[in-house]
């Protein structure tokens, strides 16, 4: 039995979401549990879905991959939802019980600003 691999999609365009779910979806051995329209709503579908960070290379990410991928997306999208998610790092994680939690916590200073 082949492991699913589960995605989020994020995309500040919901045209190229609808797109990369359709490629997606015809890949087997992939699920898409959650999409995004921005880098602060991508943090609250991955927290809510347990999403981990797996990126291309087939090898879990780690705290300052996914805050270094978020922070380019944000500020390249919008400096509102970089200022939220500095905001959530800074404040709301640390409320956090576990390794991951304190992780991202320490590896907020990889946001710019």
């Amino acid at each position: 039995m082949t492991k699913v691999i589960r995605v989020g999609l994020c995309d500040d365009h919901a045209v190229v979401r609808t797109g990369l779910r359709r490629i997606v979806d015809e890949e087997p051995d992939l699920e898409v549990v959650g999409e995004a329209g921005t880098a602060a709503e991508a943090v609250s579908v991955a927290h809510a879905v347990g999403l981990r960070g797996w990126f291309l290379r087939g090898e879990p990410g780690t705290a300052e991959d996914l805050v270094s991928c978020l922070a380019g997306t944000a500020a390249k999208d919008n400096p509102e939802d970089l200022a939220k998610l500095r905001r959530y790092l800074a404040q709301q994680v640390t409320w956090r019980s576990g390794d991951q939690w304190r992780a991202l916590h320490d590896a907020r200073h990889l946001l710019p600003g």
